[in-house]
């Protein structure tokens, strides 16, 4: 299997993980919110890309992974030890990144806020488990 850049996904977690640590100090700051909303969103979708390129590449072709659904493909890459947690943990991380990028509401930021740390954690594991 040909070795995956993985560059994409390490700066977006870095930048992900200090727009986390600048919105800790100033939580007030609704643009800083909104900004660290937006880098969840992004590193969501990229970690859900980074892991359709491992399985497609670990499989040879084998497995269709494109046509996975979104709870196949992470009960697969939590199978292959890709993930600290299962479809439980990243369904809510689906729910969350589908509230802020379908509507928006301060109810739903301050509800996807609680959810961020979490996902921190479970994307620098999987950067780890795919570099």
């Amino acid at each position: 299997m040909d070795s995956l850049d993985v560059t994409p996904l390490a700066s977006a977690i870095r930048q992900f993980g200090s727009a986390l640590e600048e919105y800790g100090r100033e939580p007030e700051r609704t643009l800083l919110r909104d900004g660290l909303i937006q880098r969840f969103e992004f590193t969501y979708s990229l970690c859900e890309r980074m892991l359709r390129r491992f399985l497609e590449a670990a499989s040879g072709g084998g497995e269709d992974v494109d046509a996975m659904s979104f709870p196949a493909l992470i009960r697969t890459a939590s199978e292959k030890g890709l993930l600290l947690h299962g479809w439980d943990r990243w369904s809510e991380f689906r729910r969350a990144r589908n509230k802020t990028s379908h509507t928006y509401s301060e109810a739903a930021a301050v509800e996807v806020l609680e959810q961020l740390p979490a996902f921190l954690t479970e994307a620098q594991y999987l950067l780890e488990r795919l570099s």
